[in-house]
């Protein structure tokens, strides 16, 4: 919401790929990532429209989706994993991330 994309997705792409940390049985990544269907001002359209590589989804590469994605580590596979979808939101509202962080610390407490 914010034209933070584009850096957003290299850092997920990076915390995706440290598969030192994915394999730590105590690391557990949980993940809001909030994505446009329209790129921001000034935005290069290349960054608006990628997969974030290596994020998995029913097993597969996940495709590009405009929304809300709640994405969490496989413990089996030590692969970051979208769990939840949801349509494009508003990421500054309190709410929208009260009910993340309610999902996250369920999972937590639920590990």
């Amino acid at each position: 919401d914010n034209d933070l994309e584009a850096a957003l997705s290299m850092d997920f792409e990076e915390l995706i790929s440290n598969t030192e940390a994915l394999s730590n049985p105590d690391y557990y990544p949980l993940v809001f990532i909030d994505r446009s269907a329209v790129g921001g001002s000034g935005s290069s359209s290349s960054y608006w429209d990628w997969e974030i590589e290596g994020l998995v989804k029913d097993g597969r590469q996940a495709p590009y989706y405009t929304g809300v994605r709640y994405c969490a580590k496989n413990f089996h596979s030590n692969k970051i994993e979208v769990i939840e979808e949801k349509p494009e939101s508003n990421s500054d509202d309190p709410a929208v991330i009260q009910e993340f962080l309610t999902w996250a610390f369920t999972r937590c407490t639920q590990k």
